[in-house]
């Protein structure tokens, strides 16, 4: 038995999980379970209603909760029959169709089904428990099993006595045992509680410690964030002056050029005004010695 108040990754473990009885071999029981289950139920009824516990007298509670094992053992310690009986089912009250002229294990037997079995249902195998539990005999005990695919297990008594009849066994157990087993389901549980805060603690810290080194990674990554866009801007800066002085000197080589362009323009039109002054000071001359000469011809 292990106590479900410990943190799940160690209420499973060995040294946490408390054996309450062994059924000696080296045979498989033939018997009836019931014997073992017996006086396990009588002190977890004990428990259930409440045991002074400790130096103030605390009132502690303990349930089972749950039986957890393969299907064989758990239809053994839930009393429901095996599979090879007729209705072999404990979930579905499905009967299976055996082969012609077989009974008990022997023969063959088919569950192939198209059709979906009414579900057993807790207040019907109740009612099936009682009838067993009552029988006057072990025939009639044996009719209402096989009736019923179900006999009557000790997990199922709320009282605090003993079945009768051909199923259940009478007598009492003292607390000795319950007392017992409450202090060590209280010491597992305190332990528990203990390892289970250790282990909060330590998640915390480790919350802790991821968060400050989450906040601390943002940071420098938001700094080189920051240096990159600075170095973006710097470089769209410098980008833009180089460009400005591109544009500047552009203009300033155009200007330039259209200066140049102005004075030789200029040079040109003075040659081609000083050529036509030559020109026509050359055609006066001519004009002039010509004249004088026709004059010493007359």
């Amino acid at each position: 038995m292990t106590v479900l108040n410990l943190p799940r990754e160690v209420k499973f473990r060995k040294e946490w999980t408390m054996v309450l009885g062994v059924i000696p071999g080296p045979t498989e029981l033939k018997g009836n379970i019931n014997t073992f289950l017996k006086p396990i139920v009588d002190d977890f009824l004990l428990l259930w209603n409440g045991m002074p516990i400790g130096p103030n007298g605390n009132i502690v509670k303990a349930a089972l909760l749950g039986v957890s094992a393969d299907m064989p053992a758990l239809r053994k310690v839930s009393q429901f029959l095996g599979h090879k009986a007729d209705l072999g089912c404990s979930r579905c009250t499905f009967k299976a169709e055996r082969e012609h002229d077989t009974t008990g294990a022997s023969g063959k037997m088919s569950y192939l089904t198209l059709k979906m079995a009414p579900i057993r249902m807790k207040d019907d195998v109740l009612v099936q428990a009682e009838q067993y539990q009552k029988a006057s005999s072990k025939v009639q005990a044996k009719s209402i099993q096989k009736k019923n695919g179900f006999r009557y297990s000790e997990l199922l008594r709320t009282g605090t006595g003993g079945g009768k009849g051909a199923a259940g066994g009478g007598g009492t157990s003292s607390g000795g045992g319950a007392a017992l087993l409450l202090a060590m389901v209280v010491g597992l549980a305190l332990v528990g509680a203990a390892v289970g805060l250790a282990l909060a603690g330590a998640a915390l810290l480790m919350m802790v410690g991821l968060a400050l080194a989450g906040a601390a990674l943002l940071l420098v990554v938001g700094l080189a964030l920051a240096g990159a866009a600075l170095l973006v801007v710097v470089g769209l800066a410098l980008a833009g002056a180089a460009l400005l002085l591109v544009v500047g000197l552009a203009l300033a080589g155009a200007a330039l050029l259209l200066v140049v362009g102005l004075a030789l323009a200029g040079a040109a039109l003075l040659l081609v005004v000083g050529l036509a002054l030559a020109g026509a000071a050359l055609l006066l001359v001519v004009g002039l010695a010509l004249a004088g000469q026709r004059c010493c011809w007359w």
